[in-house]
């Protein structure tokens, strides 16, 4: 049986045995997780599972292997959850998923960064795309927030933001983290920051020139 890593839905049985060709439909991931049934009574006495778990091939380069990875996270820490947060840690695990994608997803940076020898790009050419995005500089002061116990440096945006407590919304059976960020005057959600972040992302790497080569 082939499931989605992330969300556990079925996937195509084809990808047993070849290379996964397509994100899953329900929440954008690539990885899959393959359950071969292996009768062992003969030899041990009784029969298990063996699960192995397939994830596309590193690309060579940091920013575009990042940037794949970002693309196909982005379902679950903007989408709805299935069920109801039933305890505190439901809202907690899922707060956590949320800011570690946006550390990681401001980290983008810091690969393009580091393949710049092999792209030609320098980093003031990175930074002054970023600084051109209010969303992207506001992703960065949060990044920061949430990474740093103590912030030492100038926020991106010209202020930091305030982060609120997360909580949890339902809706006709799934819920939603609920995770408000104010920042000069205006109340962001969280999941939609980092949405927003991934489609600022897209134009800078198309004003590098790298959303050409990697569509």
């Amino acid at each position: 049986m082939v499931t989605c890593t992330q969300c556990g839905a079925a996937r195509d049985a084809q990808f047993v045995n070849g290379a996964v060709t397509a994100p899953c439909t329900n929440c954008g991931s690539m990885a899959v997780t393959v359950g071969l049934a292996v009768d062992m009574r003969a030899e041990l006495g009784f029969t298990g599972t063996l699960e192995m778990e397939w994830k596309p091939a590193p690309s060579g380069l940091a920013w575009l292997d990042r940037w794949n990875y970002l693309r196909h996270e982005r379902a679950l820490v903007s989408g709805p959850i299935p069920g109801s947060p039933t305890i505190v840690d439901d809202i907690r695990r899922a707060y956590e998923r949320l800011t570690d994608y946006i550390v990681k997803e401001f980290h983008l940076r810091d690969c393009l960064i580091d393949d710049g020898a092999r792209t030609g790009i320098a980093q003031s050419q990175i930074d002054n795309a970023l600084r051109a995005s209010g969303t992207l500089t506001l992703l960065a002061d949060v990044a920061n927030t949430v990474k740093h116990i103590r912030l030492d440096r100038p926020p991106w945006s010209g202020e930091y933001p305030n982060i609120g407590q997360p909580s949890g919304s339902t809706s006709e059976g799934t819920w939603r983290l609920r995770l408000p960020i104010t920042h000069k005057g205006k109340t962001w959600e969280g999941a939609d920051l980092a949405y927003d972040a991934l489609n600022e992302w897209w134009t800078v790497l198309t004003r590098l020139g790298l959303a050409a080569q990697h569509p």
